[in-house]
């Protein structure tokens, strides 16, 4: 008892100083939405969260990139590229900056332009990318001064991949114009591609970064680098450790799965595991479990087609990751936007169904039962994520709701009392019918009674019977 108490002690004093870190510094994100239709109908959103980085100097150029958690290197197109993904960003220039040193990707320098330069092939979920590496000067966030020796804790010198060629998906569709890998240093092919490493290596910046993912547009999204904004914050924080960090993803183990009160038996056997993914906007789950979680998550609606699936009630997908701690994603999370037509193989009947927004995940070199928690379960938690003790930090999330989204809020409970008691109305008007119905029924039933005793024939009244007495 008395090491848990101690270990509780460090915990909360570790947190202390990380959520009040003079050396932390936080980077807006903005959020894009992209409609993914169907029939002409749109049914859910790809999202993006993206912040803004500056390269180079003595004129720091300007990007903005997704931070994601599962990837490790640091990607931004190059002016090489003709690719049309890369004429729709902002290319990077390298005879703008003095501070740029062309490398191979061990570091070594190119001498000669004539010289034959590594290239790298980076593969993400959906798109790929080819570039080749140079060594910069990044800042997070905010640029870089105009004192060169005195570099801000926001900056650093790091390998950077400079894209030659990008699949025109994902990057056609998105704003932002490169992705900055956040994953553990085991995905980043040496410790100087590494940002994060990079930024905290012999410097003031504590080894840990953490995301806060609005629910509402007009609120700005963000990532804390160096500690956790406690404002942020709505309760403790409860850390989990890593499993198999070796292998750089922020992975933890999961015991087991249910769909509100029902367990569901996939996980059953303690091999699950889940990996954050912050460059991610949907839920993915491994496919074997996929057809289970969507049966136990699916809602009959009516045939409006307009419905919107996440405020139609449903039960909460549940995590429990040990130490009676869980992690849930509710209905309004999880689901897509319009229901989805579904046909009755027996009766041939067509149903309106609302459904859960699942990425069924079939990748064996991450393993069999490997969930990817994205944009879903991120905005339900501040999470933090510390590099040098491998663990992930849960806290509930302190939303900050906009003076629309609350102006909203009382609309719709003013349209819903107003409708409850045109409701409650209507009801009390049916009961009172009903009762002057009865009420009618009764005095009419007593009336042809009375009419019917008043009509008797004298003949039909039986006479007194005679009784004899004797005397």
């Amino acid at each position: 008892m008395v090491h848990g108490a101690v270990t509780a002690f460090a915990a909360a004093l570790v947190a202390a100083f990380l959520s009040c870190s003079s050396a932390m510094f936080i980077v807006p994100l903005d959020k894009q939405n992209v409609p993914v239709m169907n029939n002409g109908r749109k049914v859910a959103d790809k999202t993006a969260y993206h912040g803004q980085v500056f390269i180079g100097y003595p004129k720091p150029q300007n990007f903005t990139v997704v931070f994601d958690t599962g990837s490790g290197h640091f990607f931004i197109p190059g002016s090489s590229c003709e690719d049309p993904p890369c004429k729709l960003h902002n290319q990077y220039h390298r005879s703008r900056s003095t501070s740029a040193i062309d490398i191979n990707h061990d570091g070594s320098r190119i001498t000669s332009r004539f010289q034959d330069r590594d290239q790298m092939n980076i593969a993400y979920g959906t798109g790929e990318v080819v570039g080749e590496f140079v060594q910069e000067t990044l800042c997070l966030g905010a640029a870089w001064g105009d004192d060169e020796a005195e570099r801000p804790e926001n900056c650093a010198r790091v390998r950077v991949v400079t894209a030659r060629k990008m699949s025109t998906e994902p990057f056609s569709s998105f704003q932002f114009d490169g992705v900055l890998g956040l994953g553990l240093g085991a995905l980043a092919l040496d410790p100087e591609f590494h940002v994060f490493n990079m930024i905290t290596k012999n410097r003031a910046v504590p080894p840990v970064f953490s995301v806060f993912l609005s629910h509402y547009d007009e609120v700005k999204s963000e990532i804390a680098f160096g500690g956790l904004d406690d404002k942020r914050m709505d309760g403790p924080v409860t850390w989990v450790p890593l499993t198999t960090p070796e292998q750089g993803y922020w992975r933890i183990a999961v015991q087991s799965v249910r769909v509100g009160n029902l367990t569901v038996d996939f996980c059953n056997d303690g091999t699950c595991t889940a990996i954050l993914d912050t460059g991610t906007s949907l839920l993915g789950v491994p496919k074997d479990s996929v057809q289970d979680l969507l049966w136990h998550t699916a809602r009959e609606v009516s045939g409006d087609e307009d419905i919107d699936c996440r405020t139609v009630e449903g039960p909460p997908l549940v995590f429990e990751l040990g130490g009676n701690f869980t992690v849930q994603v509710n209905y309004e999370d999880y689901s897509r936007r319009g229901p989805s037509e579904v046909v009755n193989n027996i009766t041939n009947e067509t149903h309106n169904i609302c459904r859960a927004s699942l990425l069924p995940m079939d990748m064996p070199t991450l393993g069999q039962k490997v969930f990817i928690w994205g944009e879903p379960l991120l905005r339900k938690y501040y999470t933090a994520y510390d590099t040098e003790n491998l663990r992930i930090g849960f806290a509930p999330v302190k939303q900050e709701i906009p003076e629309s989204a609350l102006a909203a809020r009382e609309a719709a409970a003013q349209v819903a009392a107003e409708a409850a008691a045109e409701a409650a109305a209507q009801t009390a008007a049916e009961e009172l019918s009903q009762e002057s119905s009865v009420e009618s029924e009764t005095v009419s039933e007593a009336m042809e009674a009375t009419t019917a005793m008043e009509t008797v024939p004298e003949e039909s009244v039986p006479e007194s019977p005679t009784v004899s007495m004797a005397v």
